[in-house]
């Protein structure tokens, strides 16, 4: 590439990728870099408009070797408290497949005009940014500041994995300012296109995607807390109307600690999918809902005839996850992973709330663990 070309940005340059305090980690030299990336990826949108392959590619060569640049940055500072830590590995993983990932995406699609083939790493850029700043380098930022305060590197992770429970919720902020941010420059930029139809249409996959992960939880499948409230909000409503039973039942598995103490926390992870995925087996009615309230802990609400079907479906959440047998060599129930529930079912009345839903679920699920788990305790 000539070192000579210039990226000239059009008066009317738009920001694709707005920068957003939330995603700084705290590390000055890495959240400038980081604003530097995202500058980088808006000058990439930008060339767009310009209808000129060098101007692209000029700024394609840009961002990606200033993208190396921040990856040996960041792996120095990190490797100050990681060192061979899996975690550390794990990221290094990540930026080495980076690059091999662009490559690979324009060798793909070679067959299509630059600027479309732009547009989709664009595309791809923004979602890997976003996801490997709020989910990867927070994480890893958050046990750096834990160690650098004295704490031991294990302490230090279990602290930042306890935080990282917040990034779907800072995530959800995130991507829905960027949405109502380039919401009202989007027509603009179809028409100079000339193509309203086509982008119209994948302007609204784009958002329905983002409405699918502002509900979802990023490890388990599973519905999020946040959607959850919302959930509840209405089926509540709909069982107040129709008098019928509405139960919710709070489950949580059985000497998790254990399980991530002696498998580590990538089991641990595993398990946690496999938990979700036994969840959406089962939740296969239309008014059933399954979700990740945090942690090891998880919810589902459905709409049952009478208290005992209720339970019966209790049971039978119970049972499954057991016959899963997923290992769980230092549980005191058994040697693999069990699940202790607690359920509340009730015709509601106006006077009824999620937070005493909650609150009998959460007590009848601590009577489930105190009588001695892998049981379901009802009314």
């Amino acid at each position: 590439m000539d070192d000579a070309i210039s990226l000239k940005m059009p008066n009317n340059h738009i920001n694709v990728f707005p920068w957003n305090d939330q995603y700084n980690t705290g590390i000055n030299q890495i959240d400038e870099q980081h604003k530097k990336l995202v500058e980088l990826l808006n000058d990439l949108a930008g060339t767009l408009t310009q209808d000129d392959n060098d101007q692209i590619l000029y700024a394609l060569d840009q961002l990606v070797d200033y993208a190396k640049y921040h990856f040996d940055c960041e792996e120095k500072i990190w490797s100050e408290v990681f060192q061979n830590d899996s975690w550390f590995k794990g990221h290094k993983t990540d930026h080495v497949s980076f690059l091999p990932a662009i490559l690979k995406m324009k060798k793909d699609q070679e067959h299509l005009p630059l600027s479309e083939v732009t547009e989709n790493m664009v595309r791809f850029l923004i979602r890997w940014l976003i996801f490997h700043i709020i989910d990867d380098d927070m994480r890893m930022a958050s046990a750096y500041r834990y160690c650098q305060a004295g704490k031991s590197l294990s302490e230090a992770k279990m602290l930042a994995k306890k935080e990282a429970l917040d990034s779907s919720r800072i995530l959800i902020d995130v991507i829905l300012d960027m949405y109502e941010s380039i919401s009202s420059h989007a027509l603009d930029l179809m028409r100079e296109r000339s193509q309203r139809e086509k982008a119209e249409e994948k302007l609204q996959k784009a958002y329905d995607e983002l409405q699918k992960l502002a509900v979802t939880d990023k490890l388990t499948g599973l519905y999020n807390r946040h959607h959850f409230e919302q959930i509840f909000d209405k089926e509540l409503k709909r069982a107040i109307r129709d008098k019928k039973a509405l139960s919710f039942i709070m489950l949580d598995i059985d000497h998790f600690k254990l399980l991530n103490d002696h498998y580590g926390h990538a089991e641990g992870d595993a398990a946690l999918e496999r938990l979700g995925a036994e969840l959406k087996r089962l939740c296969r009615r239309p008014t059933d809902f399954a979700f990740r309230i945090g942690g090891e802990e998880f919810g589902v609400l459905t709409v049952e005839d009478n208290d005992q079907a209720s339970l019966q479906f209790a049971e039978l959440i119970r049972k499954s996850v057991q016959e899963l047998a997923i290992p769980n060599i230092g549980s005191k129930v058994a040697g693999v992973v069990t699940i202790s529930l607690g359920v509340v079912s009730k015709i509601p009345t106006a006077e009824d709330s999620l937070d005493e839903f909650m609150k009998l679920a959460d007590d009848r699920l601590y009577q489930a663990k105190a009588n001695g788990r892998n049981k379901v305790v009802s009314a």
